[in-house]
């Protein structure tokens, strides 16, 4: 079967619309809140990991909240029909240029709270950059999937991010 533009373009505006509703369900819910009753970005990110890759809309908020470019436009694309499982975030408009995108963070964290995910490529302009599960371990020196698996660690990583 093949897919139409027009069938595409309705797709990525849905997905685009799960994962706001999504999102600010999430900011809404108030659960994981500072002392001071503020929503922390860890937390937030802790509520919307999923197991799978497949979960379009909960990926859809996850790459909202992770980057690489929160404020710009991007195209995903899912590699679900087997392992190795993959996300392709095609970054169409950019809010800053390429080469300043946080993409290693970004990818770090969505390959720790996806689960199931073994790779992450983000593409934006002539630039591709793909990460794995197994090097992004090796490059970090602990098992990048503890970040979707212990709430502590994953605050710890983000704190440290954030220095």
């Amino acid at each position: 079967m093949a897919v139409e533009p027009e069938d595409t373009i309705r797709g990525e505006k849905l997905i685009r619309c799960f994962a706001t509703v999504i999102v600010a369900g999430v900011m809404l819910a108030g659960c994981g809140t500072s002392q001071d009753g503020e929503l922390t970005y860890s937390q937030t990110l802790w509520d919307a990991h999923t197991p799978f890759v497949g979960d379009n809309s909960r990926v859809a908020a996850l790459v909202n909240l992770a980057g690489p470019t929160p404020e710009g436009q991007y195209r995903l694309s899912l590699q679900t029909g087997k392992a190795p499982y993959g996300l392709t975030i095609e970054v169409l408009d950019a809010d800053k240029p390429c080469r300043d995108l946080s993409v290693d963070r970004s990818q770090i964290l969505l390959l720790g709270l996806i689960e199931n995910l073994d790779r992450v490529t983000v593409t934006c302009g002539e630039e591709t950059r793909t990460a794995t599960a197994a090097e992004t371990t090796r490059a970090l020196g602990f098992d990048v999937k503890a970040l979707g698996r212990d709430r502590s660690r994953l605050a710890a990583y983000v704190g440290e991010q954030a220095d």
